[in-house]
């Protein structure tokens, strides 16, 4: 893994994740050794932060940092970490571990170990959608896998017609195929493209009806391309 900075080095800028994840690891001595000795701190994916802890110039680096992926950083010095941390607050509805309890409890990451289902958490992105807007169409593929937070998503055969944007929940009950609710989840159709890509296949699936919100929904998106 590439290293970032090295334990007790000064430093006076903080990174934001963009893209890819690090691992941080604080040193610790070892009599056996007799020596420090790295050890695991935690793990930072997108939309987090570190290297903090510096941003005064006063304090050295109180952690090591390596690259666990390909990465793509935001360098920033104090000012403009205390405004990006700030917007960062308001904007993390759901924290990530709230999205990590609900993940293990769904039955399709049970079995999953700890730092694979925080990978998924942190990846994931919530969105509000008012009642009655179309989340997925027909024939298309889905480019996220879309998880029921609050709220309920009905699957329909044909969507109902149009008014000012917003879906008019007109039509019989003999449309609806299934209600989906709290933990359950659609859109699968692009994680499985995505994973016919991996394997080089030309094979490739398509929604094979409608979702639309039929109350005001809560939702956790994870992209097909972070799910692999």
């Amino acid at each position: 893994m590439i290293q970032i900075f090295k334990f007790n080095t000064p430093g006076t800028d903080a990174f934001i994740i963009l893209r890819g994840g690090a691992r941080l690891f604080t040193e610790q001595f070892n009599p056996q050794l007799n020596r420090l000795k790295l050890a695991y701190e935690e793990d930072k994916f997108p939309g987090e932060f570190f290297g903090e802890a510096a941003l005064d110039g006063l304090h050295h680096r109180g952690t090591t940092v390596q690259a666990l992926t390909d990465m793509e950083l935001l360098c920033i010095d104090y000012e403009h970490f205390v405004a990006a941390r700030g917007h960062t607050v308001a904007q993390n509805v759901v924290r990530t571990q709230e999205k990590e309890k609900f993940l293990m409890e769904l039955p399709l990451f049970r079995g999953l170990d700890n730092y694979t289902v925080s990978r998924f958490a942190h990846s994931l992105q919530y969105e509000e959608v008012r009642k009655g807007v179309a989340l997925t169409t027909k024939r298309v593929a889905s480019p996220d896998l879309i998880f029921v937070l609050t709220g309920a998503v009905d699957l329909v055969r044909k969507l109902p017609c149009l008014s000012s944007g917003i879906m008019l929940v007109m039509e019989s009950q003999q449309n609806v195929i299934a209600t989906l609710h709290p933990g359950d989840y659609f859109g699968e159709s692009g994680l499985i493209n995505c994973r016919y890509q991996a394997m080089h296949s030309r094979e490739r699936v398509v929604e094979c009806c409608d979702a639309v919100s039929t109350s005001p929904v809560g939702l956790l998106r994870l992209s097909s391309s972070d799910a692999l």
